[in-house]
């Protein structure tokens, strides 16, 4: 299992939603699979995804030659004998995200919604049901997280959320 997908910035990899989040990219994360996005018009950030593709649909795209034989990319051994195990294993079962004990943790709703200090804020339904923690970091001003990815900044004062769409590994310092 990879550490990290990079991707482009269309469905089903990201969305409009707080962080950009999909439902695929939330299912990475509790994975703990870091999605990575390439910026947006700059396919050539993607380029070897890219060439695999044009490399695919050329060889895909017309009949197999009469002299290719089974495993004979392999060195005519059979699959087993050159399979190794991944290094990261898939989970039996997906986890809630842990947070520090002095964050509060919200459960998003089906319709996307959270409850945070008596008012309802939507976060994106690619979050329905998911456990994200939320920090003060300055008075009023709360850093939204799922899990490693940062989705958005929360002004209670204002009572605004700013989506950020970007994916870190701690709590932001610089606020």
């Amino acid at each position: 299992m990879p550490e990290r997908i990079r991707s482009d910035n269309g469905s089903p990899f990201a969305s409009t939603g707080a962080g950009r989040l999909s439902r695929l990219s939330v299912w990475w994360l509790k994975l703990g699979i870091v999605p990575e996005r390439i910026e947006p018009g700059k396919p050539q950030q993607n380029g070897k995804h890219e060439r695999m593709h044009r490399t695919l649909k050329a060889e895909a795209a017309r009949p197999p030659a009469a002299n290719q034989r089974r495993h004979e990319a392999l060195g005519q051994q059979p699959p087993q004998t050159v399979y190794e195990p991944a290094e990261r294993s898939y989970p039996r079962k997906l986890e809630d995200p842990e947070y520090p004990g002095h964050w509060e943790r919200r459960r998003v709703r089906k319709d996307g919604y959270v409850k945070f200090r008596g008012s309802k804020r939507f976060l994106g339904e690619a979050l329905a049901g998911e456990l994200t923690g939320w920090v003060e970091t300055d008075k009023d001003i709360w850093q939204i997280w799922f899990g490693p990815a940062e989705l958005a900044i929360f002004d209670a004062s204002a009572g605004a959320i700013w989506s950020l769409g970007k994916t870190v590994r701690g709590p932001r310092r610089d606020l």
